[in-house]
């Protein structure tokens, strides 16, 4: 005959089953944040160098953001103009942080 646990047994399992999936959550939500910090970065580099194609500086107005935009290649869910300030986001990021 198997015996019984104690209701306070049982309140130690269920809180070291908490803990487990608490830290589960910490670290999934760390790895999400790190992938989308590189594919902000990788996104303003593909960006910055479609631009600039080796020049100094870009030529007049952000023609490859527009037509980016315009392409819906960001999202679907956005505005042209949410679009175009998440893509001008990304390049920003990237001559910020290493571009």
């Amino acid at each position: 005959m198997t015996q019984l646990m104690h209701d306070k047994d049982i309140l130690v399992i269920y809180g070291q089953i908490r803990d487990v999936l608490s830290r589960a959550r910490v670290r999934a939500l760390r790895s999400v944040n790190f992938e989308m910090v590189v594919s902000y970065w990788e996104i303003g580099r593909l960006i910055f160098e479609g631009e600039q194609r080796g020049k100094e500086r870009a030529g007049y107005g952000d023609y490859l953001i527009r037509a980016c935009s315009i392409l819906k290649c960001y999202s679907n869910t956005i505005s042209y103009k949410g679009r175009q300030q998440k893509l001008t986001q990304k390049k920003c990021s990237y001559m910020g942080f290493g571009g």
